[in-house]
């Protein structure tokens, strides 16, 4: 029920929230296209209302005049409020201008609902982000703490024996979150438009085999068999792109590879007409058919790897995604669901 002071009728007292067709009111058209407060003092006599539908509405809720209002908030169209007389009447100037007061203030209203959920949505990426961040630091902080103060135990601070094993330990974890933090500045950086690719001729195969070489310990701590099938390796196949971005992508896809696989990667390059084509395939896990879509959306991870042991923030793929599009290239994927395996696809224009 609407309670209505300075000046307008009691007989405005009931809001319906039936969803009704705009079409069936030519008000709202109106007042939408005018941009102005728009009446009908007798719908009988109008002749605008004569649909079978329309006529039924007006009978339902015993309507006889109808003031339409537009709904307009900074310039932009929302669309517009229409207030419904049980008597045929006629509109005054001061009905008229408090209806469209309060249509503007409702339009403000409705607009800065709108900038809210933006604002909102924004607000609640950027809690993710802490909420992430806060659990992938959480476990490696607390082995950092924990080493150190084993090592502060120890007699010697050699390499060897059970100081070298808690070092080693201390460096591994180091290698996490300097990769979490390089992560999370390179996501800044895409974010904000800073991305300056150097495109030059990039020995791809090259390039390859060094994010294997970096691979291998953690290829081997996971114990997964690595096969490569590197065409035109010794022809030097070169491929048009930023040597640290596009290293940093095959590294983001390869690692994700292997942490995910059961008990094998397999890599292969071909050179195909105008571009180079890396395949990266693995026997792992796979990606639900239904989540597939999001695959490469920023801060997001399948429901079948949120719990993996070493379950990532998230932004590799949005990272090797948003590097290989500023290259000129592409990366996408086939997966014929969970348990399924997985295999990447990364295309480079060839250097000419």
């Amino acid at each position: 029920t609407l309670h209505f002071q300075h000046g307008f009728s009691s007989n405005c007292s009931q809001i319906t929230s039936q969803a009704l067709p705009a079409s069936s009111f030519p008000e709202v058209s109106f007042a939408i296209d005018s941009g102005t407060v728009w009446t009908t003092e007798d719908i009988v006599d109008s002749g605008l209302y004569t649909s079978e539908e329309t006529q039924c509405l007006i009978k339902d809720l015993e309507i006889n005049a109808v003031m339409g209002v537009p709904l307009r908030a900074l310039k932009e169209k929302l669309g517009a409020i229409s207030f419904y007389y049980s008597q045929a009447r006629q509109f005054n100037a001061n009905e008229k201008a408090l209806a469209l007061a309060y249509a503007n203030a409702l339009a403000l209203s409705l607009n800065n609902i709108d900038s809210y959920s933006q604002l909102a949505a924004s607000e609640r990426m950027k809690s993710e982000i802490v909420s992430i961040v806060a659990h992938q630091f959480r476990t490696p902080i607390a082995v950092l703490r924990g080493n150190v103060e084993l090592l502060k135990g120890e007699k010697s601070c050699s390499q060897t024996g059970q100081s070298g094993i808690f070092i080693s330990e201390i460096e591994k974890v180091g290698e996490k979150l300097k990769m979490f933090v390089e992560s999370f500045l390179s996501v800044k950086a895409i974010d904000e438009g800073r991305l300056e690719p150097r495109l030059v001729a990039v020995d791809l195969p090259g390039t390859v085999q060094e994010s294997i070489t970096n691979l291998e310990a953690y290829r081997a701590k996971h114990n997964i068999v690595l096969n490569t099938n590197i065409e035109g390796k010794d022809k030097q196949l070169q491929v048009l792109a930023d040597q640290v971005l596009i290293g940093e992508a095959i590294y983001n896809v390869v690692s994700n590879a292997i942490k995910y696989a059961k008990s094998s990667v397999e890599i292969t390059i071909e050179k195909q007409e105008k571009e180079a084509l890396l395949t990266v395939q693995d026997d792992g896990v796979g990606i639900p058919k239904k989540e597939q879509p999001q695959i490469f959306q920023k801060l997001f991870r399948a429901s079948n790897v949120a719990r993996h042991p070493e379950a990532s923030s998230g932004l590799g793929l949005y990272i090797a995604q948003q590097y290989l599009k500023k290259q000129g290239g592409r990366i996408w994927f086939e997966s014929l669901g969970e348990d399924q395996g997985t295999t990447f696809y990364i295309s480079l224009p060839l250097a000419k």
